[in-house]
């Protein structure tokens, strides 16, 4: 297993590529690394082109994660569920094309989902789970499907529920936003 990063003069480190060998089938992102005597707290990731991961089936992202970015998630070809942690307060990832992603959670302190077209051409998508925190989907499309006969929304097999003082809520699915059932309509969807 291999990470190449950048670190900055305030003790972060924002990991820029991962290298996992075939018989990898389990990455856990580390929430530090040690270069130079030095220890930095990982707070970004980048999903390069450079990614190799055709064996990893499960991802595991730390909490120190402040920022995602890229486009190359769909080089997790195995990965079937990921947790969003709550350090990451404006998610703005893209996750196209992850055809094995069936479980997308968002865990509790997610703020706002700003990502464009985030989960298009993830055909086997079943279940999001957003967290009370969540205040607003501002990401055209960010629930697009991308594909089929439903290509600007989740298909309607996919359960998007928001957790509320410990229930779940179904959320309905509109072409253009997500309403919740206390019924915000804006395209800027405020959840």
């Amino acid at each position: 297993m291999t990470y190449s990063c950048e670190t900055t003069d305030k003790g972060t480190a924002e990991i820029t590529c991962i290298v996992a060998d075939d018989s990898v089938t389990a990455v856990s992102v580390p929430s530090s690394i040690a270069h130079g005597g030095q220890t930095y707290k990982v707070t970004e990731l980048f999903f390069s082109s450079s990614i190799v991961a055709k064996n990893v089936e499960q991802l595991t992202l730390p909490d120190t994660l402040e920022n995602m970015r890229g486009w190359y998630f769909r080089k997790f070809v195995k990965v079937k569920e990921l947790h969003i942690p709550g350090s990451i307060k404006d998610f703005s990832c893209t996750l196209q094309n992850a055809g094995s992603l069936e479980k997308l959670y968002f865990d509790e302190g997610v703020e706002k989902i700003s990502a464009n077209s985030m989960v298009t051409g993830c055909k086997s998508l079943s279940e999001i789970d957003l967290p009370s925190t969540l205040k607003m989907i501002s990401g055209p499309s960010a629930f697009g499907g991308g594909y089929g006969p439903h290509k600007h929304r989740v298909s309607k097999r996919c359960r998007l529920r928001r957790h509320h003082n410990g229930r779940a809520q179904r959320l309905h699915v509109s072409d253009k936003r997500v309403v919740a059932r206390i019924g915000y309509e804006d395209p800027l969807a405020h959840v």
